[in-house]
């Protein structure tokens, strides 16, 4: 039963978490790889996850092996040179490797906030910054309007910056 229910999670999330993973890196190696970290811990903790919040589940677990990895990225030069983190994703990576990682860490962290503040804001955030989605698909995907999605969308971006500008703006 159990390989069972894990095969069709798998099936059903795999995909979003490795597009998750894509979208906050570019690398589809590094995307395989925390997706498949996910789902191992998953196959752990599988009694643990309540059934019907797999996916928020999955992708809490991925953006802290997402953020693990940055954090050791930048904390170990060998993994900055050796070409397995790639620092050539932003122009200011360059010049600056410890700013970029750090921007990345505080964007998982603004991710986590909003689904903890507001569920559909933290939706509306991830269809269209994180998958990339325009407002029609993430319309469609959330089953609400254009207009709804719209609406969520700027309340969560007004949110982000009220909370977070001078992260940004000290950068």
């Amino acid at each position: 039963m159990k390989d069972e229910t894990f095969t069709e999670v798998y099936e059903r999330y795999g995909a979003v978490i490795k597009k998750t993973v894509m979208a906050q890196t570019r690398k589809e190696e590094l995307a395989e790889d925390i997706c498949q970290q996910t789902f191992e811990i998953y196959y752990r903790k599988f009694d643990t996850v309540r059934a019907g919040s797999e996916l928020g589940w999955l992708i809490t677990v991925a953006e802290n092996q997402l953020i693990d990895h940055w954090r050791k990225a930048s904390t170990n030069r060998e993994v900055l040179q050796s070409g397995t983190f790639d620092i050539s994703l932003c122009a200011d990576a360059l010049s600056d490797p410890a700013g970029y990682v750090t921007d990345k860490i505080l964007g998982c962290e603004i991710l986590q906030v909003l689904r903890k503040r507001n569920p559909h804001w933290y939706d509306v955030v991830y269809h269209i910054y994180v998958l990339g989605e325009n407002y029609e698909e993430a319309s469609k995907h959330l089953g609400v309007s254009a207009e709804v999605l719209r609406a969520r969308c700027s309340r969560a971006l007004r949110y982000i910056r009220k909370k977070y500008g001078k992260d940004y703006l000290d950068g």
